[in-house]
């Protein structure tokens, strides 16, 4: 629903474009028939935006990259309350060694960006550290490792930070400036997206594991002892769920249903490599923004904006100014910041008819109100 309201509005405003120059009508006649009010709506996301190569890029990046960003906190959390047998303080320490990382990782990417003057690099470097890192964290889970968890978890948080702000700035300033907007919530959107869809895609695969691999030692003759059999049989359903209740299992039991998350665990997060790996490689081909782009002053359009609102620049100052900013925003495109004679809002009838009833009626109300202030 929301994107075919998305693409009614874009349309829309195609026929009301077509309609005020006179162009033949390309569109079902009941767009041209629309109040005149409608032409202020703007598209939410404008679905032409996905025509660019480095928002469609940048977007499937940050949805890995949540994935990757929700998946750790919540599955690795998982993992060490029932297979270490942490507490969920302790759980929630570990998961810690992952903040260091995606901090120096963001550190990394600023000081590249100033360095290269091209937010690509940091963020294809990005999304190739997370891939290997995610591949080197099933490694550790295969092992049981603690220390290399540790480390891993660090690995995977650099190259998360790697990629925050670069694939923000390669989309913004492949876009107008009126675009920023958009540009900066398709971000913030699609890396919370993909956290939800990575929550979904690794408890799903979680759950199937878990039980895949007791009911393969169940029905598998001498596998298990009658005890063990019985205290799994117990617990098999909603009970694997609850922590507590899988640690008050008997010791034998327990290692059993521990080794069955610890598989699971690892397969999960071997779930997350191929969304990765076509990350990365989306992100090999971005676009190499111009340099006369990336390099203009920062202080320039705010000082410039300064100097129209104190009313120091002339109307035809002005005029060259905003020009000027047109021909910098984006990547070679040029952006005219008038409003659109199609998308204004019509004067309304009173007005139109009788202007100067209307300019009369103005004066009157003036007068009455200074006479009530005297």
């Amino acid at each position: 629903m929301f994107v075919g309201w998305e693409y009614l509005v874009s349309k829309y405003i195609l026929a009301a474009e077509d309609d005020h120059l006179g162009q033949p009508r390309r569109f079902p006649g009941f767009l041209y028939k629309c109040p005149k009010w409608f032409r202020l709506t703007e598209p939410a996301i404008p679905l032409d935006i996905f025509k660019n190569y480095n928002v469609c890029a940048t977007s499937f990046a940050a949805l890995t990259g949540g994935m990757v960003l929700f998946s750790a906190f919540y599955f690795l959390a998982i993992y060490f309350s029932i297979v270490q047998g942490f507490s969920s303080t302790s759980s929630g320490v570990q998961l810690l060694y992952f903040a260091p990382g995606l901090g120096g990782g963001v550190m990394i990417a600023l000081r590249l960006i100033a360095w290269f003057k091209q937010p690509k690099y940091p963020a294809i470097l990005g999304s190739f550290i997370i891939p290997v890192a995610i591949g080197l964290l099933t490694f550790a889970l295969k092992n049981n490792s603690q220390a290399q968890l540790d480390g891993f978890l660090a690995m995977t948080g650099v190259g998360i930070g790697l990629t925050f702000a670069p694939l923000v700035l390669q989309a913004r300033y492949c876009q107008p400036t009126n675009r920023i907007a958009v540009v900066v919530s398709m971000n913030l959107f699609f890396r919370t997206a993909g956290g939800t869809i990575g929550l979904a895609q690794l408890s799903a695969i979680l759950d199937s594991k878990v039980k895949s691999y007791i009911k393969a030692l169940v029905e598998t003759p001498g596998a298990l002892t009658p005890s063990q059999m019985s205290s799994l049989g117990s617990i098999f359903g909603n009970s694997l769920n609850s922590v507590d209740t899988i640690l008050s299992l008997p010791p034998d039991a327990r290692e059993i249903v521990q080794d069955a998350f610890r598989r699971a665990c690892r397969w999960s997060f071997i779930s997350l490599i191929p969304w990765c790996g076509v990350s990365a490689i989306l992100c090999l081909f971005l676009s190499t923004i111009p340099t006369e782009v990336v390099n203009r002053p920062p202080a320039s359009n705010s000082e410039k904006e300064n100097q129209e609102k104190s009313g120091a620049v002339g109307g035809a100052h002005k005029g060259a100014l905003q020009r000027e900013r047109s021909k910098q925003s984006g990547v070679g495109e040029s952006v005219d910041e008038r409003p659109k004679p199609w998308k204004t809002v019509p004067t309304p009838r009173a007005v139109t008819k009788s202007p100067a009833a209307a300019l009369t009626r103005l004066q009157s109300l003036g007068e009455a109100s200074g006479a009530h202030l005297l």
